[in-house]
């Protein structure tokens, strides 16, 4: 908003062409602008000899009239009398009449267009002429009166200041001081030229005679002379002191441009020799109008706003004194200059003395406003030498009143300041929310200048609520941030209430459990607080059932007593697991309900603290420790949980509890939230990425010396069972061996003992400990053999690796034995737990792989950790020096990463309020070049404008800028801060894209934007420092390494490939289609209950060289298509697809009776010869079940592709030589993922919905819900006998929509969906829901729970449950309900959590988003186990099968061949015996576990099945077994 009166200089019509190039500036400079009535007006005047009025700011106020006004202006010639025109702006456009709006605050700007120097009547410095001059005594007149020279010219006429100067008589005072007399005033009352300057002073130089004989009068400068002799500048400081912003654009000479222009004159003059340049600098004046007319704004606020009043009326309000509230006070600008300090006034008389002898700065529009040099400077404003209190637990208040944004980043000193205890209150008078949001400590930030009130009243509003707030010294605080999320916790403050402490400090630490408490959503179904005080004993003033209103709690803590006494850490941490984490005082640990303990100290303990503190994290606490003052840091990281960045915190005082309150808060919160929604998917995620290390040879070497406690050696059996379920495990695949040592080292098993996870478990779960002395050295050297013989086992080379634990120095050297493992091709990986940690390097060889904890129990936390750097495919990552803990980040994760132009491509943007691309993704192809990229990078600092950044990168993800289609595009997101700026819509734009986003956040992030940005919990990290990116290095570069998690490969298929081995093939080319084959396998995991491949060869005649149960092992499939020996003859091709239809047959290893996908893949290069019989023979194969992928090269016949493959274009592949197989496996491999998905497990289930209706849901949101709803119905098989579906809404009410045996089939069930209708209520009760629905899993109604048929929930919900939701989730899972939920928005997913465990959970951004999930959803259901507690009773079955073959034995067959009857009826029997109805004595059926057992003709043990729940599932593993040897 402004007015702006441009001034064109109408000498230039003198040139028509200059005019029209003035014209065509003056069009940018409108253009450029945002006219309106409120917003910009712009007035138009010109002058020459006189100025002429064109348009007034209130004439034209839409820019296309303004413009088209522009065009007709005329052009009118003359001189250039600057002045006048200057003086014609102030009287007759800068006035309300015409439209200006100064008296509403409104910038006022003129911008002045001129061709050269002024013509107005002045004298100019040396043009004087000479002036006659009389002599005589002091006081006679010096100077003639005005008349004619002796030429008859007048001699002081021509001098004119707006108007013609009266005659000026000369005088000479007493002193000198006037030397000429009174001049009449002028138009302002003010006289025209007072020539007064300092004693003494002349200001006309002494009289010198000319060649006339008249005395010479030449000009001296001087404040008051140039006054005299210049109308444009007296004009133009006119304007400036009515605040008129005044601009000068030309080709007059430098001096008078300055004359014309505000101050800083470099700001405001655009000088050009050429107005043929004029329109290049249109863009710069509207840059330079822009900001200052902002500025201008700014200051009027500051201005408005009475600063006195406020500072009056809050001192008026407060009991200021020395023995109460002080007061300080400063001002800043480019500087800081302190007014008065805490100290320095004890009275409150004295302070508003003071206050109203200030005199208030006015900094200039362009002055810069450091207010991050401000605050730095505050640090020293609370100090003891300054007079403040701090130490004596008083709070500190820094008030900052704000105008403008500051010029300098405000962040860290901000940061810093807060650190100290200090709480910043924010007053915004003009300055932007967002920077005031970043000052404060939240929630005091205020912003007037949004007030719609008068200034006035603004300002009384202010102190009065400064005042409730420093009386109060405390306010009223919602739950909000991460605490908002963090809704369901047992938290348990374990506090130091000692003798060290002291009463005073005791206060303090009341107030900071106030803080956090008041911060948590407390309530008996939400977050529980318990409370244990100690000295030399524990107490429990407030257990986790103790209260059940927040506020009670919360006035509690107020009067919280203190004791004195000793420091019995210990003892108090043992008191906490044994007395409150019970379920007897309110703790939910056994409904999963996460445990978290802060235990708050002083000083060191004075009992042991290491092993009470690990019996109550192996409890399932979290604990967190805050050492004050003379705490020992090394008590603090062994009682805290691991890593100890995110648990431990220490501060130097009690007086600074304060700063630590809301950083300890927020990463408890964080923990809780993200250890709730998303270390499960991320397990799961993890689980998934190391399937693909196909094979390798495991070793762990565990310590079991006698200093190792016995329940320490079991959390090594449970970190090593966790590790083995993340692999596949089998003969040919991983296998895993354990080694133990103390004295000596001793074979607990080899890697060829067990070939199933089952197995493998129970093996770890008998190992015992036998203790004795610590030789490492020993057990290193003695783990050689057995890897030589590992290797030998396979009969080929798989990768190896040797797991290390110890927990102290070894009695003899390590380095050899562990530098000669790793010769042999051995990756060791060292973990140390306690005091191991000195050799830790010598073992593994490698920082990288080292990891270290504090103790064993935290194992658990670093698994994830050892096996992320196992599965990691890509290279070392090497130690960094640099400082930069982001760069550092960044440089780690590209070292990870599998760099290269068509694997992983990196770029780098960097962003604060500015946005800068650092490198393109197609710049630099080298880890090299992007490192030292990244290290040249200089930090941009200023504001965090996130959304604009991720909309500044989306640019880069295109073809043009680099983007390679044929890879995963990623953006990681990296910020310290909150955005200033909206980044849900600028994500999701980009997410739309295709673009996967990850959010990572450190400290002051705020973690509900991460979510926003990324879309998806999964791909947020929030961490507390810096030091934390280390954590995630291995994670992200993982996750970036593999784009297609959902279909990486292969993991369960029947695979024949039917190759073309006709003559028109050349050997070589025949060579290269072997290798393409070899890369298909190598995409799929291979084994008898996992992928088996066939290969058929054909030309004239097809030929079978392998089936698909004659290899069990990837390495076997390998070599038999290594050595496979080309045919020659005709492309027979039809011939061949019949030929191969019998090999998909059980008999030869088909599994299509198990519903294992069925695949033919077709290689060739030609015509068909039997092209004829084509079509039928591919129909054939389809009919039975049969995908065909068609793959032509060169020759090959599309159309006879297509035939093949159905007309299925996805299945069509073709290249032009064969060279390109080599890449082509890729795009394959991607569609066999698609192709092979894993039949739905459940091909029985009950299915019922329930659909949150409630108001939060939009009428659109609602039908995309429903249209979601039908697209999940439509996925299973409907019918009465397969899936059946039931559906029920709910708000605050239940409403039953169809029950299971409402509707028979999909039609109908779609039918009903679509025409339902949205019944909104004003609450969301999840829980009543709950309860309700348990009728539809009633026999009755369609259950078929009796009958042992899959019972499922799928709950759809955007909103947080106004009711408990746990006891009812619970009477759902005990009827063996699985329930799933899809949470969209900011659903409250640590509530959901009560419902549904996280695997079953699924969240999205909102509703438009539930289609990208629905396929993940359907597996889930489809995979998902049934609870294992479904019932209250069980019974085992063992079956065993007498199934004699005779002489029809065929080694590698099925089990059964030759049983026919056996193969229709054993499913019929196992289903009758294990159907056990409720008894009198069972709470619902009774549950029944199925084992199998077959002997070999010598009655050796051949099959020994291991006792699982039954399921259909079950009995077809058995049928899929086949035989090697002959059975009983």
């Amino acid at each position: 908003m402004a007015d702006v009166v441009l001034l064109v200089d109408g000498s230039l019509c003198n040139d028509s062409s200059s005019f029209e190039l003035m014209r065509g500036f003056l069009r940018n400079i409108i253009t450029g602008l945002d006219i309106g009535a409120d917003r910009v007006r712009v007035a138009l005047a010109q002058y020459s000899d006189k100025p002429h009025q064109e348009f007034l700011l209130n004439k034209y106020l839409q820019k296309s009239v303004l413009l088209d006004a522009l065009e007709t202006v005329p052009c009118r010639t003359g001189g250039t009398k600057t002045g006048a025109a200057l003086d014609f702006l102030q009287t007759n456009y800068f006035i309300p009449k015409a439209g200006s709006r100064a008296a509403q605050r409104v910038p006022q700007v003129a911008v002045v267009i001129t061709g050269g120097n002024s013509t107005d009547e002045i004298w100019t410095c040396g043009a004087l002429p000479s002036v006659p001059c009389r002599s005589g005594p002091v006081g006679r007149s010096l100077l003639y009166p005005v008349d004619p020279d002796p030429t008859g010219h007048s001699l002081l006429s021509p001098i004119r200041t707006r108007g013609a100067l009266p005659s000026v008589p000369c005088s000479s005072g007493p002193t000198g001081r006037s030397l000429l007399s009174s001049v009449a005033p002028g138009p302002r009352g003010a006289p025209f030229c007072p020539l007064s300057g300092p004693a003494g002073h002349s200001l006309l130089s002494p009289v010198a005679p000319d060649p006339l004989g008249l005395p010479s009068v030449p000009c001296r400068s001087g404040p008051h002379w140039a006054s005299l002799l210049s109308p444009v500048l007296e004009a133009a400081q006119a304007l400036r002191q009515r605040n008129v912003l005044v601009v000068g654009v030309g080709q007059a000479n430098n001096t008078q441009l300055q004359e014309i222009a505000s101050r800083p004159f470099e700001h405001f003059i655009q000088k050009t020799d050429s107005y043929q340049d004029l329109t290049k600098l249109a863009d710069e004046l509207l840059k330079t109008m822009c900001v200052t007319i902002e500025d201008m704004q700014q200051a009027a606020s500051l201005t408005d706003f009475n600063v006195k009043l406020f500072l009056n009326r809050m001192v008026n309000q407060l009991n200021v004194g020395a023995d109460a509230f002080r007061v300080g006070l400063a001002q800043y600008g480019a500087t800081v200059k302190t007014e008065f300090l805490l100290n320095a006034i004890q009275t409150k008389k004295q302070t508003l003395a003071d206050i109203k002898k200030l005199k208030l700065r006015r900094p200039q529009p362009n002055e810069p406003r450091n207010l991050g040099a401000a605050l730095q400077h505050a640090l020293t404003f609370f100090t003891a030498a300054n007079g403040g209190r701090a130490e004596q637990g008083l709070l500190q208040y820094l008030v900052v009143l704000s105008a403008m944004e500051s010029s300098d980043p405000v962040f860290n000193a901000a940061r810093d300041l807060k650190a100290t205890g200090t709480t910043v209150m924010g007053v915004s008078l003009g300055a932007p929310m967002t920077q005031m949001k970043e000052v404060s400590t939240a929630p005091y930030f205020y912003n007037l200048s949004a007030v719609n009130k008068s200034m006035a009243a603004a300002t009384v509003e202010a102190v009065d609520t400064l005042k409730a707030v420093f009386e109060q010294q405390e306010a009223d605080w919602n739950v909000s941030g991460d605490c908002s999320r963090a809704t369901v916790a047992d938290i348990m403050f374990i506090v130091d209430e000692s003798q060290s402490v002291g009463k005073a400090n005791f206060q303090l630490v009341r107030t900071f459990l106030h803080s956090v408490v008041r911060g948590l959503e407390v309530s008996p179904t939400r977050v529980r607080v318990g409370i244990v005080t100690y000295n030399h004993e524990p107490t429990a003033p407030v257990y986790l059932d103790s209260f059940n209103n927040k506020t009670e709690l919360l006035n509690f803590i107020k009067i919280l007593h203190y004791h004195e006494g000793g420091t019995n850490t210990g003892e108090a941490l043992n008191f906490t697991r044994k007395s409150m984490c019970t379920a007897a005082r309110g703790s939910r640990a056994g409904t999963g309900v996460q445990q978290v303990a802060v235990v708050i100290t002083d000083g060191k303990s004075q009992d042991d603290v290491v092993q009470a503190s690990v019996e109550l994290r192996r409890a399932g606490v979290t604990v967190y420790a805050l050492g004050v003052k003379d705490a020992d840091e090394a008590e603090l990281e062994k009682m805290a949980s691991h890593p100890k960045h995110k648990h431990v915190f220490s501060v130097d005082s009690f007086t600074q509890l304060k700063a630590v309150e809301q950083v300890l808060q927020k990463t408890m919160c964080q923990n809780i939230y993200s250890s709730a929604t998303t270390t499960m998917s991320r397990t799961t995620g993890l689980k998934e990425d190391c399937a693909q290390t196909d094979e390798a040879d495991i070793f762990f070497l565990i310590d079991q010396s006698s200093s190792i406690h016995p329940l320490d050696f079991e959390d090594m059996k449970k970190f090593i069972i966790a590790f083995l379920r993340t692999f596949l495990i089998g003969p040919d695949h991983v296998r895993i061996g354990v080694a133990k040592y103390s004295t000596n080292p001793v074979l607990e098993f080899n890697v060829t003992a067990y070939s199933d996870a089952a197995s493998l478990e129970d093996g770890v779960k008998k190992i015992v400990q036998r203790f004795g002395d610590t030789f490492t050295g020993k057990a290193l050297e003695f783990m050689s053999p057995l890897f030589t013989e590992a290797e030998a086992s396979r009969g080929h080379k798989v990768p190896k690796y040797m797991i290390a634990i110890t927990d102290g120095e070894s009695h003899d050297k390590v380095k050899v034995p562990a530098d000669a493992l790793r010769s042999q091709g051995v990756m060791v990986y060292a973990i140390g737990v306690k005091e191991a940690n000195k050799e830790l390097l010598e073992i593994s060889g490698d920082p990288k792989k080292i990891f270290f904890v504090d103790n064993f129990d935290a194992l658990k936390t670093i698994k994830d950790n050892v096996i992320r750097e196992i599965c990691s495919p890509y290279g070392k990552l090497h130690p960094l020096l640099h400082r930069g803990k982001m760069k550092d980040f960044m440089k780690n994760v590209i070292e990870r990463s599998a760099v290269a132009k068509d694997a992983v491509r990196f770029g780098v943007v960097q962003f604060s309020t500015v946005m800068k691309l650092e490198f393109r993704l197609d710049q630099y192809f080298s880890k090299k070049e992007m490192l030292l990229a990244i290290d040249a990078m200089r930090q941009l600092r200023k504001g965090t404008r996130t959304g604009q950044a991720i909309t500044f990168a989306q640019q880069y993800f295109t073809i043009a800028n680099g983007r390679c289609p044929e890879l995963q595009q990623r953006l990681v997101v990296i910020t310290d801060r909150e955005a200033q700026d909206e980044v849900k819509g600028n994500a999701k734009h980009l997410r739309d894209t295709g673009v996967v986003v990850y959010a990572i956040g450190v400290q002051g992030a705020n973690t509900t934007q991460l979510e926003e940005i990324s879309g998806n919990l999964d791909r947020v990290y929030a961490e507390r420092d810096f030091d934390a990116l280390k954590d995630l290095e291995s994670q992200l570069a993982l996750e970036i390494c593999d784009p297609k998690r959902e279909c990486q490969r292969t993991n369960k298929a029947d695979i024949i490939f039917l190759v073309d081995g006709s003559s028109s093939i050349w050997s070589v080319h025949f060579q290269t289609m072997q290798k393409f084959m070899s890369s298909i396998v190598n995409k799929t995991t291979v084994g008898t209950d996992l992928t088996r491949f066939g290969v058929i060869l054909f030309c004239n005649e097809p030929n079978s060289i392998f089936s698909l149960n004659r290899f069990k092992a990837k390495r076997d499939v390998l070599d038999g298509i290594t050595k496979l020996n080309q045919p020659d003859g005709e492309t027979y091709t039809s011939k061949a697809l019949s030929y191969s239809l019998q090999f998909f047959s059980p008999e030869q290893g088909g599994r299509a009776a198990q519903r294992v996908p069925q695949l033919l893949m077709v290689i060739t290069d030609g015509d068909a010869t039997d092209s004829k019989s084509l079509e039928a023979s591919s129909k054939a194969l389809a009919q039975r079940g049969v995908s065909i992928f068609s793959i032509g090269i060169k020759d090959a016949n599309r159309t006879q592709l297509e035939i093949m493959a159905g007309h299925k274009k996805d299945r069509v592949f073709y290249v032009d030589n064969f060279d390109a197989l080599d890449t082509l496996y890729k795009n394959i491999s991607l569609g066999m993922c698609e192709d092979t998905k894993p039949v739905c497990e459940k091909e029985k289930a009950d299915l019922v919905f329930l659909l949150d209706q409630s108001g939060s849901i939009k009428k659109s949101d609602y039908e995309i819900m429903k249209n979601f709803t039908t697209g999940l119905v439509r996925s299973f098989n409907i019918s009465s006998d397969t899936v059946r579906v039931g559906l029920a809404q709910f708000s605050t009410n239940f409403d039953h929509e169809f029950y299971l045996n409402d509707l028979p089939d999909e039609e109908k069930v779609v039918e009903h969906i679509q025409a339902m209708s949205q019944q909104s209520g004003r609450q969301t009760n999840i829980g009543r829901a709950l309860y309700a629905v348990k009728e539809h899993f009633k026999p009755e109604r369609g259950s078929r729970r009796d009958q042992l048929v899959s019972q499922n929930l799928v709950l759809i919900t955007d909103g947080e449950s106004h009711d408990a939701v746990a006891d009812a989730a619970q009477q759902l899972k005990k009827l063996g309900v699985e329930i799933f939920i899809l949470g969209i928005g900011r659903v409250k997913v640590v509530e959901l959590l009560q419902i549904a465990e996280s695997e079953r959970l699924f969240t999205v951004a909102d509703f438009g988003s539930l289609e990208t999930i629905r396929q993940k959803v359907v597996d889930k259901i489809c995979n998902s186990k049934p609870p294992k507690e479904q019932s209250d009773c069980s019974i085992d079955i063992a079956v065993g099968l007498d199934i004699s073959n005779g002489g029809a034995f065929v080694p590698g067959g099925p089990l059964l061949a030759g049983q026919t009857k056996l193969r229709s009826f054993l499913p019929v029997l196992v289903h009758y015996v294990s159907t056990v109805p409720k008894l009198c004595c069972t709470f619902g059926a009774v549950r029944t576990n199925l084992a199998f057992r077959v002997l070999s003709q010598s009655g050796a043990m051949l099959i020994d099945r291991n006792f699982e729940p039954y399921n259909e599932g079950t009995v077809n593993k058995l049928l899929a077994l086949v035989a090697d040897t002959p059975t009983l």
